[in-house]
């Protein structure tokens, strides 16, 4: 029987489909293997591994699984966790779920866009802990209507955040990428730009670049920013120079910034700005944990893209979403 150990929270209806298939399924939660000897002992006699867990699929764990064939990653950036290179000098097919976290990322960035915009977050702790007053001098805040929204990056998940800002707020929207202007941006009314130019002019700015990019919105860039904007950033926060964001926050009074996903603590640990920035939580600096992707419809469709490619492999095809 082919065996196969999925890591992180398997749908129920999803381990049905796989047990159904024939396959026998070992379940290990996400932090379980995060270990390299632990995790070296229970993929030693796997065929199928499903990435959705903290762990890291080094040269070591997959030098040890003589038997793995196939890796299905629960996410985009696979390459963070999974060591490609290895994996494919030994002949494993390693496959990605893109798109699949896609309306869920965006609709949450438009929370954040809402959130820092309108204030909410401020006004509802003001509300419980202090004044609980309809009346007490709330800030007047400002509207996402006919405002201009530039997106750094333009694959799906900014795609369907301009689809919203501009078919349901009436916003303007311009972009910026690597490979430059796309066919697909005429559909939103969309206008190509340069990124200095993106953040001279845009009311709010929402970050949307693979992890692997090499983008760094350090001092050079941020200074760019127009005066009382809103920096929206939903990818890994290293995106963003803290030294360069702290001082853009002393400078412009109005800068708000949101992120999901804010510093790591070894990071703040080695950079005292990240710990500074802090002081502006949640007057100017709104924070989540990374949970933008976080919704059952995501869950949902990244375990059926996952079970589309290891379908593919069961059955002699070549699986889709493969990166390697």
């Amino acid at each position: 029987m082919i065996r196969i150990l999925v890591t992180g929270v398997l749908p129920t209806k999803a381990q049905h489909r796989l047990e159904e298939a024939g396959l026998k399924v070992v379940v290990r939660g996400a932090d379980d293997l995060v270990e390299e000897s632990n995790f070296i002992q229970a993929i030693k006699y796997v065929n199928i591994y499903v990435s959705g867990g903290n762990e890291k699929t080094t040269k070591a764990v997959l030098e040890s699984a003589n038997d793995l064939k196939l890796i299905s990653f629960l996410g985009v950036e696979c390459e963070s966790y999974i060591d490609v290179s290895t994996a494919s000098k030994r002949g494993i097919k390693v496959c990605n779920t893109p798109g699949a976290n896609a309306v869920s990322v965006a609709e949450f960035t438009i929370a954040l866009m809402l959130g820092a915009q309108r204030h909410i977050p401020q006004t509802v702790a003001s509300y419980i802990n202090e004044d609980r007053s309809d009346c007490a001098p709330y800030p007047t805040t400002h509207i996402i209507h006919g405002k201009t929204i530039g997106l750094v990056g333009f694959g799906r998940i900014a795609q369907h955040v301009a689809k919203i800002c501009h078919n349901g707020f009436g916003a303007q929207i311009q972009y910026w990428t690597h490979s430059g202007a796309k066919d697909t941006a005429k559909k939103f009314d969309a206008k190509y730009v340069e990124l200095p130019q993106l953040l001279e002019t845009s009311d709010i700015i929402s970050i949307h670049v693979p992890g692997a990019s090499n983008l760094v919105l350090d001092n050079t860039l941020l200074q760019h920013l127009k005066p009382g904007a809103l920096l929206v950033n939903t990818c890994p926060s290293r995106i963003i120079d803290p030294k360069a964001l702290l001082k853009s926050l002393d400078k412009d009074k109005d800068l708000k910034v949101a992120f999901d996903n804010f510093y790591s603590k070894e990071e703040e640990k080695n950079d005292p700005d990240i710990t500074k920035l802090r002081s502006f939580i949640p007057a100017r600096l709104q924070v989540t944990p990374h949970v933008a992707w976080r919704t059952f419809e995501a869950d949902d469709a990244t375990h059926a893209m996952a079970f589309d490619s290891i379908t593919d492999f069961l059955e002699g095809r070549a699986p889709r979403h493969a990166v390697n």
